[in-house]
């Protein structure tokens, strides 16, 4: 038996294990005889062999991280989530008034007279309440007089949906002439004036008063309905 190819394998394999750190690019060369060397590079009539095949594959040591790869293609829309409790109601928009709370209503009153053998009766309804299902509010309104002999404000009492309050000048403005700005502190306020000689006995005319905003300014165009 010819143990010259095993023997110089045992050897090439010994130098594999030493120089693996010293020369990394070394092969292993097996000639036409069998024999095995390890070189740089393989002689012309000498044939590479594989270290894994002989068993003398060793790992090196790890290389650096590569470059992060192109970003995947996104995964399709997720099922939708169960629909989340209900908020709490807003407070709403004033229609009339956007800049204004939602729960005032302004009534101007043009003209209101308590002179001369005339006098002004004046009426204010809350008409929160309705075949709509339209939800109102209480509130009371403020009343304040312009022009001669103005006398101070007055409120009126709480007035619930479908209430109503009425008030004559010659009660609250005896003596008085100009015109009132009723601030009511609840949605959907509508009024009405009559003007007539004491008794309504020759002269009457009502009128229904303009809804107005608190920034007049700013909305120009008053109107009779909200």
């Amino acid at each position: 038996m010819n143990l010259r190819p095993l023997g110089a394998l045992a050897l090439a394999s010994a130098a594999i294990l030493f120089v693996v750190d010293l020369a990394p690019a070394a092969v292993v060369c097996v000639s036409p005889h069998g024999l095995v060397r390890v070189r740089e590079q393989c002689k012309r009539k000498e044939t590479p062999a594989d270290p894994a095949a002989l068993g003398l594959q060793v790992p090196g040591p790890q290389g650096p991280t590569g470059p992060t790869g192109p970003l995947g293609i996104p995964g399709g829309v997720g099922p939708t989530g169960p629909t989340g409790a209900m908020g709490p109601t807003g407070a709403g928009l004033n229609l009339s008034c956007p800049g204004d709370p939602a729960n005032v209503t302004n009534l101007l009153f043009p003209f209101v007279t308590n002179t001369n053998g005339f006098d002004t009766g004046i009426a204010i309804s809350n008409t929160g309440a309705d075949p709509f299902g339209t939800v109102g509010q209480s509130g009371t309104c403020k009343v304040t007089f312009f022009g001669s002999g103005a006398p101070s404000p007055f409120t009126t009492a709480p007035l619930k949906p479908g209430g109503q309050i009425g008030f004559a000048a010659s009660v609250q403005a005896p003596g008085f002439q100009g015109y009132a700005i009723a601030e009511c502190s609840f949605p959907f306020a509508h009024g009405f004036a009559f003007v007539s000689d004491l008794g309504a006995r020759n002269l009457a005319m009502g009128y229904l008063p303009l809804v107005v905003c608190s920034n007049r300014a700013a909305s120009p165009v008053e109107q009779l309905l909200p």
